[in-house]
């Protein structure tokens, strides 16, 4: 029932997902040939939940496309970084293949600039530091929504064998928080 209500509120959609693939992965989740087709599902999905806030964090892959998207179709965006902006774009941007320095330079700039960023001040050798970052995007997305049901989007292969995987950590604090949940497959 909620579904059908929410068609007519403000729809907030939390992200996460999978960073792209580093040159020497063993295992795919998320190659760069992928990009432009994960680009137009959320485009698609976007449209389609009648998005008009998008929170999430901004590394490689998944969280930019998205956040590059929301941008392109004037959704608000909402963006919530661990360390500080340059230790961020170091660790989690710039260090997988593609150009993705820009981007992320251009999103961080326009969020800051709108006082939609939010810096959780970890270290850089906080262990802590991405599950924190997990549980401000859903609690961030709760407040944003209003009550309604916020819509948690995650883009993966669908799996993980990992033991510690903030993206599957993501969805269970989705599940958990009650939140619609839709996947976008990374690897086709």
């Amino acid at each position: 029932m909620q579904s059908t209500q929410q068609n007519s509120v403000t729809k907030v959609v939390a992200l996460a997902g999978r960073r792209t693939d580093a040159s020497d992965t063993q295992t795919s989740r998320f190659p760069l040939k992928s990009i432009e087709r994960v680009r137009k599902e959320l485009q698609h999905l976007f449209l389609a939940a009648r998005t008009e806030k998008l929170v999430c964090s901004a590394a490689c892959g998944a969280d930019l496309v998205a956040l590059e998207v929301a941008g392109e179709l004037g959704i608000e965006r909402h963006v919530i970084i661990p360390f500080s902006v340059p230790e961020f774009r170091r660790i989690s941007v710039t260090d997988r293949p593609g150009a993705w320095g820009p981007l992320y330079d251009q999103v961080m700039a326009a969020v800051s600039a709108q006082g939609l960023l939010q810096l959780l001040g970890r270290d850089t050798t906080d262990d802590a530091a991405f599950s924190l970052t997990n549980k401000a995007i859903i609690k961030q997305a709760q407040l944003l929504a209003g009550g309604a049901v916020p819509l948690a989007v995650v883009v993966w292969e669908g799996e993980s064998q990992e033991p510690i995987d903030a993206t599957r950590e993501f969805l269970r604090l989705a599940q958990q928080a009650e939140f619609e949940a839709q996947t976008i497959i990374s690897v086709k």
